[in-house]
């Protein structure tokens, strides 16, 4: 399906940040193969059963969080899982998100990407998507060093790109960690989306409403 590409651009947002898994792709395989294997390096790393540690991850709501609450760090974490795991079996190319995201930059909006995934997964994720060109900013929790809830990320897109949280959107799939957390530091507009899709339909609306 065609999506119609915003024309022009509206006066009170200049920045949008997007999450990336399950907002700018959508495939639950990949995103729970992800977890399941963090969940595995926590479980090894600290002596229990996978079922115990998936059952810590869903009291505390983040696996950088549950990884911090065992002392472990993102790095080790991702030095297991990522060489594991390999997203252009599981993601395709989405020719409409690119077209659309491109009009986006075209009508002056500065993009970027704040995700918890790593420094060695991101760009692999983009490029299988093939929207590897289409942001201006992207960080990640390994080269931040705190992931989402924590807002570190969030503070290191605005100084980026000198802007005020009240001149930014965020857009993500949890409401923790890509709203609450973006709310933390000022950035008080939002989008739930699921996946693309939802995205593009959701944030056409709300830049059309805004217009």
């Amino acid at each position: 399906m065609r999506k119609k590409i915003i024309s022009e651009k509206i006066s009170d947002i200049d920045v949008i940040i997007f999450d990336l898994d399950l907002t700018l792709y959508y495939n639950i395989e990949f995103a729970d193969e992800n977890a399941r294997l963090c969940f595995q390096y926590i479980a090894d790393s600290i002596g229990q059963t996978f079922e115990f540690v998936e059952s810590k991850y869903k009291e505390i709501g983040s696996i950088n969080l549950t990884l911090t609450y065992y002392n472990l760090t993102m790095d080790d974490c991702f030095t297991y899982a990522n060489p594991k795991l390999d997203p252009y079996q599981y993601i395709s190319t989405n020719k409409v998100l690119r077209k659309y995201l491109l009009g986006l930059k075209e009508t002056g909006y500065k993009l970027a990407v704040a995700t918890n995934n790593s420094i060695y997964m991101v760009p692999k994720v983009l490029d299988a998507i093939g929207i590897m060109d289409c942001f201006d900013y992207v960080t990640c929790a390994q080269s931040a060093g705190k992931g989402k809830p924590h807002p570190k990320m969030f503070n290191e897109i605005l100084n980026y790109f000198g802007v005020l949280p009240a001149k930014v959107l965020s857009v993500g799939d949890n409401q923790r960690k890509d709203l609450d957390c973006a709310t933390s530091v000022g950035i008080t507009k939002g989008i739930l989306v699921k996946g693309p899709t939802d995205l593009m339909n959701k944030l056409n609306s709300y830049l059309k409403n805004k217009d």
